[in-house]
């Protein structure tokens, strides 16, 4: 049987169940997003896409090829198209219930079950469509914004200035802590720019760092339950993870 693993102690940091409860239930989908409401996930991430006729649907990749039977580009499929398409299960066999879900169904789940969304939008968007993105969003009091584009979390910060806002980075370096920091956005940082805190001391002086410019930092995509405790330790504010759940 399937299990995500258990952490005894994640102090006061919460867990992101990234792109659902993906060790569990096929990526992105309907009952990846319920298996996590199930559990105690702060919140469920997703990755949200524009459609060629301008619909918002969830996948991770800009096309179906590596999860579904048929490979299609998003943008340049309308939602018919997409709907039409059968999502792989983790076994590679075929499911009915497996489909492309619409971003409004997963924002249903997450509310249903009282989680954090946890949203990414993946490419750049055109303003309208960020504007229908919040449209569609309504209240976001229970929502997290995310991006590596800085454009996008730029426009719904001009339109919604108490939006909670992370920025997705490789890495502190770059513009990365500018962008953060002339913008109010919080941080979603990969991983790797933390590893080996063991030897150097690297995550508890990088969360020092983001935490002294009053910024919170959410750390993907973690799933070594002692990297998990180690950033813990550090004093990460969140941790996104495909496996781990406290417990």
């Amino acid at each position: 049987m399937k299990d995500t693993v258990k952490i005894a102690d994640t102090g006061n940091t919460l867990i992101i169940a990234h792109r659902g409860a993906s060790c569990l239930e096929r990526e992105n989908t309907l009952p990846a997003f319920v298996a996590a409401g199930n559990r105690s996930y702060f919140g469920i991430e997703t990755d949200v896409h524009v459609t060629r006729d301008g619909e918002l649907v969830i996948m991770h990749d800009s096309d179906t090829s590596r999860v579904a039977f048929e490979s299609r580009i998003i943008e340049q499929s309308t939602l018919a198209e997409l709907r039409n398409i059968h999502i792989k299960d983790m076994d590679g066999s075929e499911r009915t219930d497996l489909r492309i879900p619409l971003y409004t169904e997963y924002l249903k789940i997450c509310r249903t079950y009282g989680k954090k969304a946890v949203v990414e939008l993946k490419e750049r968007f055109e303003t309208r469509y960020v504007e229908k993105l919040l449209d569609v969003t309504g209240d976001t009091s229970d929502v997290i914004f995310i991006s590596f584009v800085p454009e996008n979390l730029i426009d719904i910060r001009s339109m919604l200035p108490g939006a909670d806002i992370q920025y997705l980075a490789w890495n502190t370096g770059g513009k990365t802590l500018e962008i953060i920091d002339r913008y109010g956005f919080d941080l979603d940082l990969c991983g790797l720019d933390l590893a080996n805190a063991d030897k150097t001391g690297v995550e508890a002086e990088k969360v020092k760092l983001i935490h002294g410019m009053g910024k919170k930092l959410n750390v993907w995509t973690i799933d070594s339950s002692d990297h998990a405790a180690m950033l813990i330790s550090a004093g990460v504010d969140m941790i996104t993870t495909n496996c781990l759940e406290q417990g």
